[in-house]
């Protein structure tokens, strides 16, 4: 057998994550040699019960990940040769991600394979160059009817909590005209268990399928307004409802979301949301991210939930109404910050913010007084962060009587802060 050929060995000082793809099936030369040489297999119990004749010994997972690096680096101090099998591919929504952060990259060794997404649209025939693929493993649903609309192609991994009546729901509140769009469901694939389905989105809804499942949806035609409306900026102000001015103007708030440099996924915290402008823009340029919209006062509560239906953003959006830094607490830590009120309690606010922003993570601040830019840039200043100001003056053109003049609205200035990488 080709694994003889290969004599390759599993080094004691790396992490090797070797993925399975569909099944023992998709394992090369190379992977095999790698699987039968380690000292130690990590796995789920289906993925280690293939090598149940090995003499290794077997750590299965679970939900013990912190367990398993422990483990892991106990092991390597022993000299001993560690393999993780993995599903499909490690580095497609798999666990790689997670160990490079705990051991570095120079610690991991990658042993790619077939995705579940590239099995899946094999099966179907289908091409997938063109499609917008997710995962809801510890995830929420985010606004499918606006990525079926954008992209025609869909595909999602569910999981026991994410089921596809739930997605199929979910869809359908958002826009009932989808009602016809084809959903394939591959359960267990590379099992002899192996299933495929394939039906309207409407009759899904009370079906139940393997939790092991691969869901691509399919919409009759893409939506030609939707495909053109790629980014979604400076949505007119007189769009939102909002009270008293409370509202990022449009031109402030294109500014202030570059500055921000969204992640396609992750966790987005927009404190002071007033309107909810910023995190309504949000949802549509990241409809994957989860936005925890604060604010501390329930009448603008009422108007970002009423913007939030009226932008079809209610799967991304979630509204929080408390005060700042006391209600943060409750909140999943971010990847990005806007903050856009203080209500006094900017050096509070951003000492929390700086524990819970994750690493390489960004705080926008909006800011109209020098004082507040004073505040912010020494607190980052104190804590080593790099930091910048930009300062907006702008100015809209206004008729008056047969003549025209540009009228200057309020300077905003606008500060950035970036929390470094993590270290070893």
């Amino acid at each position: 057998m080709a694994v003889k050929k290969a004599r390759l060995q599993v080094s004691t000082n790396v992490v090797t994550i070797v993925g399975i793809g569909m099944s023992p099936e998709d394992l090369g030369s190379k992977a095999l040699a790698l699987i039968h040489g380690a000292d130690i297999l990590i796995g789920g119990r289906r993925h280690l019960n293939y090598f149940s004749k090995l003499p290794a010994q077997k750590i299965p997972i679970f939900k013990n990940l912190k367990e398993v690096v422990s483990i892991i680096k106990t092991s390597i101090k022993k000299k001993k040769k560690v393999v993780i099998i993995a599903s499909g591919d490690p580095g497609y929504y798999g666990i790689a991600s997670y160990l490079i952060t705990h051991f570095g990259k120079e610690k991991i060794e990658i042993i790619p394979n077939i995705t579940t997404f590239q099995a899946a649209f094999a099966k179907i025939k289908e091409s997938w160059d063109d499609a917008f693929l997710l995962s809801l493993h510890g995830r929420p649903i985010p606004q499918m009817a606006h990525l079926l609309r954008r992209y025609r192609k869909v595909g999602v991994l569910i999981d026991n909590t994410h089921t596809p009546g739930m997605i199929a729901k979910s869809i359908l509140s958002e826009d009932s005209s989808l009602k016809a769009t084809s959903v394939f469901i591959l359960e267990k694939l590379g099992t002899e268990e192996e299933k495929i389905h394939r039906y309207p989105l409407k009759d899904i809804i009370k079906k139940s399928f393997s939790s092991l499942s691969a869901m691509i949806l399919i919409a009759k035609t893409r939506d030609e307004e939707a495909k053109g409306e790629k980014i979604h900026l400076g949505i007119p102000d007189a769009l939102f409802s909002h009270k008293g001015g409370l509202i990022t103007k449009d031109d402030v708030r294109i500014f202030t979301l570059a500055k921000l440099n969204l992640p396609k996924r992750g966790v987005f915290w927009d404190i002071g949301s007033g309107s909810g402008s910023i995190a309504i823009e949000a949802a549509l340029l990241a409809p994957e991210l989860t936005i925890c919209a604060v604010e501390k006062y329930d009448k603008r509560i009422r108007d970002v939930k009423k913007n939030m239906r009226k932008f079809h953003a209610s799967n991304t959006i979630v509204p929080i109404l408390g005060e700042a830094p006391q209600i943060l607490k409750i909140l999943p830590k971010p990847h990005r910050i806007f903050i856009g009120g203080t209500e006094g309690q900017l050096l509070p606010i951003l000492r929390y913010c700086r524990r819970s922003l994750l690493p390489s993570g960004k705080i926008v601040i909006n800011a109209v007084t020098l004082k507040t830019v004073d505040s912010a840039i020494s607190f980052y200043d104190k804590i080593g962060w790099l930091s910048t100001v930009t300062l907006l003056n702008i100015s809209k053109m206004r008729k008056m009587g047969d003549q025209r003049r540009f009228h200057p609205l309020n300077p905003i200035f606008i500060i950035e802060g970036s929390k470094p990488e993590e270290r070893g």
